[in-house]
């Protein structure tokens, strides 16, 4: 008798579901069917109205709500809320599309995945809509096997081995002479592009997933755990921006632009900004955390010499030096050029 019930609820969950896909499938707000094409639709599965009349009434658990429209004979059914609303698919859709560490092919299979969760009508109209961006995309699939790998490696605590390349002016693979070893530790998402943080040795440091070949993992055990939740703290500080990502210390910077570029600041520290109106002018201040030191500091008084005179340092001295030293060695290399 038991086996006979679960057999029962089985077979239950079963129909639900299946009622479920079809009219998910082909209904929306502007597409409707009658329980009569439904039943048609079910043809592999035999069961009378009155049982298919409970499971749609009962499918709003499975997070599908129905409506039954009585104004019309016979009477309508269509979906009016599902898993997902087709402005949030079409935003999934155009971050797949537009992502730089997917392959065409594999973008294009997330995408069709995504259309599964709208009906048909709504499929064809997302075609239409979307535009694979004609951007640098990755053409290997080794990047996806290897995120797997370091997935792998971070959460057993392993160390693991690669080797590191950078493109050259022939579009060729420069890779560093000795093979890496590193214990993984975090894998994080910043300006477009997936980063490896990982203990060297000596200290942590970032390393670019699409520069990685060749990745496995070895019978080691991870060191530098303690420097990791150094690091760990500052992540936020780092992922805020572009410019702290690859180290240097924080240091607190007071820029000023035109109340007007208030937007540029916002776009590139987020909005949870004090700025400060300067007093009988159109302008402000604001200070934010910023890594100065290294490559870091390098990214971020290029982005101040980009905003010509929209941004300008106010402080502190030694920074506001450093971007007048920059801006001097630019114009002796454009004399000279």
């Amino acid at each position: 008798m038991a086996n006979d019930s679960c057999s029962m609820l089985t077979s239950r969950k079963f129909r639900m579901l299946r009622v479920k896909q079809i009219l998910e499938r082909e209904t929306d707000a502007a597409h409707s069917i009658t329980m009569t094409q439904l039943q048609e639709m079910m043809n592999d599965i035999d069961y009378d109205r009155r049982t298919l009349w409970n499971d749609i009434q009962d499918i709003e658990s499975l997070g599908t709500t129905v409506n039954i429209d009585k104004t019309h004979q016979p009477w309508r059914l269509n979906v009016v809320k599902r898993s997902f609303s087709i402005s949030e698919l079409k935003l999934m859709i155009d971050a797949m599309a537009s992502s730089k560490f997917l392959t065409q092919s594999e973008t294009q299979k997330i995408i069709d995945k995504l259309k599964q969760f709208c009906s048909r009508f709504e499929a064809t109209e997302l075609n239409r809509q979307t535009l694979l961006a004609n951007r640098a995309k990755r053409i290997d699939n080794e990047y996806h096997d290897n995120v797997g790998i370091l997935s792998k490696a971070i959460d057993e605590k392993r160390k693991v081995t690669f080797k590191y390349f950078r493109l050259n002016i022939h579009n060729k693979r420069d890779y560093q002479k000795k093979e890496i070893i590193v214990s993984p530790w975090f894998m994080l998402y910043s300006n477009d592009k997936y980063y490896l943080l990982a203990y060297d040795g000596k200290q942590m440091k970032y390393y670019r997933l699409d520069r990685l070949e060749s990745v496995s993992i070895l019978e080691g055990k991870a060191e530098g755990e303690e420097e990791y939740k150094k690091v760990k703290e500052e992540l936020p500080f780092r992922t805020q921006s572009s410019f702290n990502l690859f180290g240097g210390e924080k240091t607190m910077v007071t820029l000023r632009a035109p109340v007007h570029y208030y937007y540029l600041l916002a776009d590139q520290f987020g909005t949870n900004l004090y700025p400060i109106r300067d007093k009988g002018k159109d302008t402000f201040t604001v200070t934010v955390p910023v890594a100065v030191g290294g490559p870091a500091g390098d990214q971020f008084f290029g982005w101040v010499l980009s905003m010509g005179q929209k941004v300008v340092i106010v402080d502190p001295p030694e920074v506001k030096k450093r971007m007048m030293d920059m801006i001097s060695e630019v114009l002796r290399r454009y004399r000279r050029w």
